[in-house]
């Protein structure tokens, strides 16, 4: 209080004295010791830890206990700020590491570097909300659109590194491959190498896009899909359909007419025994036995019992 008082009554003279500033100084370093007194320096922010620094450098406090752990808060802040620019420079930032910065009940940085983190941050989750969105769509909600989901892949892949993102990714290049394919087909350019049965390949196809790729609005594959039904709804009219197997038949049909039509049946055979309307041939019975053979009264041809009765 005598060096306040003093410094009040040396105030009101107009003459600068080198004893009035150490007096200064040392009723300033003393304020200084009782605010730091106490004092977490753990929940100073920036603004406040430069402010002690300053005060502690003019009054020469630096040895200060309080004061050094305040400037080694400072050295944390700085190193978190250099890290923090560095992450903002980097076109792979993850959700956590942004997180990571907004979180300033630790080490305070830099108001202007934290409104670039939130505003990076709010931007990433909001591509990965879109992206989640768009994987897990509501019931009734529009499709979503494949140029519209690359445009925001490619925005999000620039400056970002978000798993859903990726995911979204992954099953968009399907189905940009499938629509590619779809397309194909329906132009006749598609190019079939496998051994299975195409149709085989593009109901393979529809069971996919159908369990997997059905938040995406795919006209292509809608029209293959469409024809795809018209052409199983007209198999299913064909008389060798087989609605217990859910195929038709018509290899068998196929074989059946061709072996009944076959060219060397149009000629007389060799045996003089076949002469009854079926392919057997009408052998005389063995010894000791009946047979049920009957004759032509005009012709004298002979057939097998069964097949006259028939």
């Amino acid at each position: 209080h005598d060096c306040e008082k003093l410094l009040t009554d040396g105030s009101t003279l107009m003459v600068h004295l080198d004893e009035l500033a150490e007096v200064e100084k040392v009723v300033a370093s003393e304020q200084l010791a009782q605010d730091l007194a106490g004092l977490d320096p753990n929940t100073l922010s920036l603004e406040d830890v430069n402010e002690y620094l300053t005060r502690a450098r003019a009054c020469s406090l630096m040895d200060n206990p309080h004061v050094k752990a305040i400037e080694a808060r400072q050295r944390a802040g700085q190193s978190r700020e250099e890290r923090a620019q560095h992450l903002l420079s980097q076109p792979n930032k993850t959700i956590e590491e942004l997180d990571e910065f907004c979180d300033t009940s630790t080490v305070p940085i830099d108001p202007n570097i934290l409104a670039r983190i939130k505003r990076s941050r709010d931007q990433a989750r909001k591509f990965e909300g879109q992206a989640k969105t768009w994987l897990s769509p509501t019931s009734g909600s529009p499709k979503a659109k494949l140029d519209l989901v690359r445009a925001a892949i490619t925005l999000a892949e620039r400056d970002f590194n978000i798993p859903a993102i990726k995911e979204l990714k992954r099953m968009a290049d399907f189905a940009i491959d499938l629509e590619s394919r779809c397309d194909q087909v329906l132009r006749n350019q598609y190019s079939h190498t496998e051994e299975e049965d195409m149709f085989e390949v593009m109901m393979k196809w529809a069971d996919y896009a159908k369990q997997h790729l059905s938040m995406f609005e795919l006209p292509k594959f809608k029209e293959l899909d469409s024809q795809l039904t018209e052409h199983y709804r007209w198999i299913e009219r064909l008389p060798w359909y087989c609605p217990n197997h859910r195929e038709p038949h018509g290899k068998e049909l196929y074989e059946d007419v061709l072996a009944s039509t076959r060219p060397e049946d149009d000629l007389p055979p060799d045996d003089e025994f076949f002469t009854c309307i079926c392919h057997e041939a009408v052998r005389p019975p063995a010894q000791g036995t009946v047979s049920d053979a009957v004759q032509c009264d005009h012709c004298y041809a002979r057939f097998h019992g069964q097949c006259a009765r028939s």
